[in-house]
């Protein structure tokens, strides 16, 4: 996970965090969701699936939406 992917799902500028603004909009929801669960810890109810299967799940939606990914 980059720093800005860690920044922003903390809430954090990623603006602040290039040092420039930001264009575009930025991960769609489901990317959001996949990242959460790579730092997510397990609870009484919910586990996370292994790393890699999230990282292949978004590798898969980046290629989805055009991204070169490899």
């Amino acid at each position: 996970m980059t720093n800005e992917e860690r920044a922003f799902l903390l809430g954090h500028s990623v603006g602040k965090l290039r040092g420039r603004p930001v264009y575009g909009d930025g991960p769609e929801l489901k990317l959001r969701a996949l990242y959460a669960e790579l730092v997510g810890f397990p609870t009484d109810t919910w586990q996370p699936r292994p790393n890699a299967e999230v990282r292949n799940l978004i590798e898969a939606e980046l290629e989805a939406l055009g991204y070169r990914v490899g």
